[in-house]
This record gives structure tokens, C-alpha cells and sequence, in this order.
């Protein structure tokens, strides 16, 4: 090799190694990342964080780490409908404008779901029954044969 095309080859090497980085910050691209958390701040674990793109309804989901964090990375610019949903919680929706080169923040809180709590208070209901009136299903004999009858207009002791 001639001393001028190793100086080429050389400068080219140079010139890929030094700008490589910066070609690859030009995708144009973002990203969103938060915290899902509930009323008390605690986090949101295997909470399911779904973004949705409102032109192209392209959608992609992700389940939230231990601390409550989501991260979707490489998304087109654009207007992102944030859903999440987790057991127990109503399902929040949010709207997420993406910025090309930028990750935008969408931290959520998770309210309680009343419909939820109000059925799972009602599952733990005891069974009522209509056909006897004890506390353990059999009123004890000794204690009815002890007790004086009750006159009309008296009340029971």
C-alpha cells in the first residue's frame, strides 16, 4: 500500500470511529418511561403498562419491574394513549406526547377500584340462615329450661 491511500483509509477509519456515536443518537426515535404507583406510593409491581399510537394503532405492552418502572424504548414520534392495568385498581388512561431523541415521563398512580372492594366485601359474607337462631347452630338446652316465661307485655331476660 502507497503511503496516500494509507492515509485515506486511515482518515476514513478515524472519521467512522470518531461520528459513529452520533449517527446512532439520530434515530428518529423516543421513548416513555415511568412509575405506576398505588394511593399509599407504594409500587405497582407486575402492573401491565400498555401504549398505544393514536394514528397507527400500533400498541405495545410491558409488565412493570419490582419498583413499579416501565421503559418503552425506539418508538416513532408521535400522540400515545397510556393505559395501565393491575388487579384490584381502576385502569388509568393517560395521553403521552413522544418527542424524537427524548424520553418523556408518564409516572401513574392506580386508584382503588370501589366496584372491586365492594364485591370482594360481599364474597365474604357468611351464609344466612332462616331455619334456626343460634350462634353456633344449636341453642343449649340448660339455658332454655332455666329461663322463666315471659308474660305478655314483659320483655324476655
Amino acid at each position: 500500500m502507497t503511503n496516500a491511500l494509507r492515509r485515506t483509509v486511515s482518515a476514513l477509519l478515524l472519521f467512522f470511529c470518531l461520528f459513529s456515536g452520533n449517527l446512532r443518537a439520530q434515530l428518529p426515535t423516543g421513548g416513555i418511561a415511568g412509575t405506576v404507583r398505588d394511593q399509599s406510593e407504594a409500587s405497582a409491581r407486575g402492573a401491565e403498562v400498555t401504549v398505544r399510537n393514536t394514528d397507527t394503532g400500533q400498541a405495545r405492552s410491558a409488565a412493570t419491574d419490582g419498583a413499579g418502572e416501565f421503559v418503552f424504548a425506539q418508538l416513532p414520534p408521535g400522540v400515545y394513549e397510556l393505559s395501565v392495568e393491575a388487579e384490584g385498581f381502576q385502569n388509568p388512561r393517560k395521553t403521552v406526547v413522544v418527542q424524537t431523541g427524548s424520553t418523556t415521563r408518564a409516572d401513574v398512580q392506580l386508584a382503588v377500584d370501589v366496584l372491586q372492594q365492594a364485591v370482594e366485601a360481599i364474597a365474604y359474607l357468611p351464609e344466612l340462615r332462616y331455619d334456626w337462631h343460634g350462634v353456633d347452630g344449636k341453642p343449649e338446652q340448660r339455658r332454655v329450661d332455666s329461663r322463666p316465661p315471659a308474660r305478655f307485655g314483659e320483655k324476655a331476660a
